[in-house]
């Protein structure tokens, strides 16, 4: 499967520093929470528009101290794929090209707002979907057999 990046942009953002100015001073150490969404959809012609949306929380004694929602998109050019192929796509490949400007978007507003770099950890998107595939296809399986 071919896959060519067009173009990368920052389709929606939002950035929360509920405690602030008192957290600043406060000793720093959150409990945080990191969700990852792929999607994407047919444009005109063989282009294809992949999202990634990052959310983390991170929290302070139990109360939201920073909230950032980042959804980073990429046009590209994927040609005539369909199906499986194109599922693939939109779940493994392109999310692994989003990341990284995602990872700097995260980091970058963290920093803005007063707190450390959030330092997003590597992931593999091409592992999670097939294992988010597998358990689709033994869920659908276990709903034949009932």
């Amino acid at each position: 499967m071919k896959l060519e990046l067009v173009r990368v942009y920052t389709k929606d953002l939002s950035f929360e520093n509920p405690l602030a100015p008192g957290i600043f001073g406060r000793e720093w150490v959150p409990e945080v929470a990191m969700r990852l969404h792929a999607g994407g959809s047919r444009r005109d012609g063989n282009l294809l528009e992949a999202t990634l949306q990052v959310n983390v929380e991170a929290q302070l004694e139990g109360r939201p101290a920073m909230v950032i929602e980042v959804v980073t998109a990429g046009l590209f050019a994927i040609g005539e794929v369909e199906g499986a192929a194109l599922s693939r796509a939109i779940g493994g490949s392109c999310p692994t090209i989003l990341y990284p400007y995602a990872c700097e978007t995260v980091t970058s507003l963290s920093v803005r707002g007063g707190f450390p770099p959030f330092l997003m950890q590597p992931a593999d998107f091409e592992e999670l979907y097939r294992r988010q595939n597998a358990a689709a296809s033994e869920e659908a399986a276990d709903e034949t057999v009932d």
